[in-house]
């Protein structure tokens, strides 16, 4: 027994729109280094600490930043990429 899966041709679109999103995550690094940088938080600290980001608004908005990056990195890699990929292969272009 055997399955034939017929990819249509505009599964590229779909391709071209998961590579892009790699951009996206880019944005967020450069971004996230530069609120790193004004906050003055240290590697290898993820955050700065609550007391920390209540003082200073450097770093509270660099744990937003931060916080923004590592969920666009969980969805991207556990929800958007998988299904984009299948789910284009059924609906490749809308009708």
């Amino acid at each position: 027994m055997s399955t034939q899966i017929t990819i249509p041709s505009e599964y590229g679109y779909v391709l071209l729109t998961a590579s892009l999103s790699t951009l996206v995550g880019y944005w967020h690094i450069l971004r996230t280094g530069g609120y790193r940088k004004n906050a003055k938080v240290p590697y290898p600290n993820h955050y700065a600490t609550a007391a920390e980001a209540k003082e200073s608004k450097e770093k509270y908005l660099f744990n937003c930043s931060q916080r923004s990056h590592v969920t666009f990195i969980e969805v991207r890699t556990s929800s958007q990429l998988p299904f984009h990929t299948l789910l284009g292969v059924a609906r490749a272009r809308l009708d």
